[in-house]
């Protein structure tokens, strides 16, 4: 009976494997292995099908996908993802074999997002999972999301997670609707539009061929900033008659958004007695403002979620008080309240952070992802984002700098644009003086992080063990050391957001400096800033450096007695708007001063860049694979 049963489970097996061999095209598998290269898996053919209907006069949305599969290598596992929430259902998804015989096993999971083990949102995702045995085998994906809230359909892209091989999309728009299509980064793509009518409604078809897949560079802005996609402005809709708005403004965004906020029941019981004691020996209103903002960041943990969740009403702030945690917006909330509570004129705040091209002229739920909160005192006003754990009042994250706000003032609101740092403000200065001795490299020195380094540096240094933290500081004094070395960190940095951060420390070094014959070979610069950053051709983002830069190293080594100098590299300088590099060596008297000072005013380099970049980046790595050349007199 057990070999039977055994036979039997081989034998299904075994049907199954040969069933898969039957729904395989290894012609044309050969064909697109051709052009598109060490790729497991190809859409040969992707749609989507976008339609608008009114449903007992109330306007809906779906979205239809279809998704052409074909494996280009063998024994792949293979998933599609779909995202949905209390907003938008997931009403089909299947996989089966593209010729439509036959039915392809594939599992599928639903479940929510989660954090943390925390369920704080409404995202969902459904995961599909089926096995594609050999080359050649098709199978196509499809599924269905209906929109019950056409808002919340935001951006329909051209790429996928695969490559695309021919893509499709069809939006049917009956007259009921109005409904604006923004075509974002079009440019350098081959995208055909045509607009027709059928039936009443507008049918607008694009297509496109040979896209690559959909793919987050390292360093991207964004795949906002570069992949094309459409943004899609639901406006407004009829019915019985009468037209009835939905996004069509900025007023309308607003309102929406209000609206939501007027639904939270606050109650400043909760935090009441711990605001009084924040204020208590405040001088200033500033100082008030700065007292509770700081006391945020260290006791709300921030639960980031991905863009695209559908969740736009804050928690109520004494629940996020309570619980000790939140996402941007119950945080910006919290901070709202316990400001109103210490009689400070505080707004919630919209924004955008830099990952999204567009600003409020695009009246769209895609138009940010992010919640602060903004206080005002008299002419002053400060930007309060307490999701930035470490960061000082008066200062904002890059991610926001330069991005547009939709500051709340009752029925009406305030659009302005939160101010960009200098590139000063990011400042990392280190200064070393340094001795010869025993051939040895003797150190002493100190340097200084501001701005996004430094906020990082005292997330880290805050939420590591004792060693950790030791070996950080270290790490950051001398990152070149060796377990022979010796690297003493002689204060231990304070936590203090309103100062630089400065690490003082002092050196014996050993694996820097050689003997050889009578000559001694020496090497300064161990960490070899932006030594790593060539970019490749293909890039299509902008290389972003996560802040505007300004790096600026000074060396002084005395020239040991008996010695004399036989060799410094050469210097390495370029200038223009956005980037400035001054790299060299001077001699004065018995002294060898090391100079490196890297600016990137922008804090990106742009495509237009990539090759003068990568010629500076070529040239400062011949300079830092040179070596300072002492001989014996």
């Amino acid at each position: 009976m057990i070999r039977t049963f055994y036979f039997i489970i081989i034998l299904a097996l075994s049907v199954a494997v040969q069933a898969q061999k039957k729904y395989t095209d290894t012609d044309k598998a050969n064909a697109l292995r051709n052009i598109y290269k060490d790729q497991q898996v190809v859409a040969s053919n992707c749609i989507s099908e976008i339609r608008f209907e009114l449903q007992n006069n109330q306007p809906v949305a779906y979205e239809q996908y279809t998704t052409d599969l074909i494996a280009l290598q063998s024994n792949i596992k293979y998933y599609k993802n779909v995202y949905y929430n209390d907003n938008i259902d997931l009403t089909k998804g299947q996989v089966k074999y593209s010729s439509g015989r036959g039915n392809l096993r594939y599992n599928k999971v639903f479940g929510n997002y989660e954090v943390d083990d925390i369920f704080y949102s409404d995202a969902k995702i459904g995961h599909y999972s089926f096995d594609m045995l050999y080359e050649g085998t098709e199978a196509t994906f499809i599924s269905e999301k209906k929109y019950k809230d056409p808002r919340y359909l935001t951006k329909v892209f051209f790429k996928d997670t695969e490559p695309v091989h021919k893509r499709d999309i069809t939006f049917i728009i009956p007259q009921a609707f109005d409904v604006e299509l923004v075509e974002m980064n079009f440019d350098g793509y081959d995208i055909v539009k045509e607009v027709n009518e059928r039936d009443g409604s507008k049918l607008i078809h694009y297509t496109c061929n040979k896209l690559k897949e959909l793919e987050n560079e390292t360093n991207s802005p964004g795949l906002l900033h570069s992949t094309p996609h459409i943004v899609v402005l639901t406006k407004s809709y009829k019915a019985n008659a009468i037209q009835n708005k939905i996004l069509s403004t900025t007023d309308d965004l607003y309102a929406w958004y209000h609206s939501l906020t007027q639904m939270v029941q606050v109650n400043h019981e909760a935090y009441q007695s711990t605001v009084e004691k924040l204020i208590k020996d405040a001088g200033s209103d500033e100082e008030k403002i700065r007292n509770i903002y700081y006391w945020i960041q260290e006791n709300i943990k921030y639960i980031a979620f991905e863009d695209g969740i559908a969740g736009f009403r804050p928690e109520a702030p004494q629940n996020v008080f309570n619980n000790r945690y939140g996402d941007c917006k119950g945080m910006a909330i919290l901070t709202k309240s316990m400001l109103e509570v210490a009689g400070i004129d505080a707004r919630l705040t919209w924004i955008g952070t830099d990952k999204i091209p567009y600003n409020y002229d695009i009246p769209s739920l895609a138009a940010d992802n992010h919640m602060i909160c903004t206080a005002f005192v008299k002419d002053d006003m400060y930007v309060l984002d307490a999701t930035e754990k470490y960061i000082a009042l008066g200062k904002v994250a890059e991610r926001i700098q330069g991005q547009e706000m939709l500051i709340e003032d009752g029925n009406s609101y305030i659009r302005k644009t939160v101010p960009d740092c200098s590139t000063s403000e990011n400042l990392i200065a280190r200064t070393e003086t340094i001795n010869i001795k025993d051939n040895l490299l003797i150190g002493k020195g100190q340097v200084e992080f501001n701005g996004e380094t430094k906020k990082s540096i005292l997330y880290l240094s805050n939420n590591s063990k004792v060693e950790d933290k030791a070996q950080l500081f270290d790490f950051l004094s001398v990152s070149a050391s060796g377990n022979e070395d010796l690297v003493n960190v002689n204060n231990t940095p304070e936590t203090d957001r309103d100062k630089p951060l400065v690490i003082e420390y002092d050196y014996s070094i050993g694996n820097k400096i050689y003997q050889f014959d009578n000559e001694l070979f020496i090497e300064l610069d161990w960490e070899k800033p932006m030594s790593q950053t060539k970019i490749k051709k293909e890039r299509l983002s902008s290389y972003d450096l996560g802040r505007k830069m300004l790096n600026k190293t000074i060396k002084h080594l005395t020239i040991p007695k008996g010695y004399k100098i036989s060799h410094l590299p050469q210097k390495v300088s370029y200038k223009n708007d956005n980037i400035d590099v001054e790299v060299h060596y001077q001699h004065k008297g018995n002294t060898i001063i090391y100079t490196n000072s890297i600016t990137i005013a922008k804090g990106e380099i742009s495509a237009n860049e990539f090759e003068t970049w990568n010629t500076i980046i070529e040239s400062l790595n011949t300079f830092y694979n040179d070596q300072i050349i002492l001989k014996k007199i």
